[in-house]
């Protein structure tokens, strides 16, 4: 394999980020990646279509990048839920905790959140 030169997990943003990430990190073609986790060989292809993996695969992509998969599995989930205003506020209060301030998280006021949130 080789090295993920051109990505720190701090610059990773989306779940397509994490799959250029790992396409990088083993020099595989997406159908060939597809393949090797055990999925049909146009399955990261479609991803890239939808523009986000589901938690399952970026948990998958995660484990084998050696990255926190439970994040990623959350930011997965984040990308395929409908836009909300619950949506833009975890998506806030995940990116605090990634750049590694969670206990900023507590201090966080939901009516601060939700003044930035329109509809709440």
């Amino acid at each position: 394999m080789t090295s993920r030169a051109h990505f720190t997990e701090s610059q990773m943003e989306t779940t397509m980020d994490l799959l250029d990430a790992a396409l990088e990190e083993t020099g595989l073609s997406a159908r060939a990646l597809s393949m090797k986790l055990g999925h049909s060989p146009w399955t990261l292809n479609r991803a890239r279509e939808r523009a986000s993996l589901s938690p399952g695969l970026a948990g998958e992509l995660a484990a084998m990048l050696h990255l926190n998969i439970a994040e990623w599995m959350a930011i997965a989930a984040l990308e395929n839920e409908p836009d909300s205003r619950t949506r833009a506020r975890l998506f806030e209060l995940l990116q605090i905790q990634r750049v590694g301030h969670p206990e900023n998280v507590e201090r966080i006021e939901w009516n601060e959140l939700s003044r930035k949130t329109p509809g709440f």
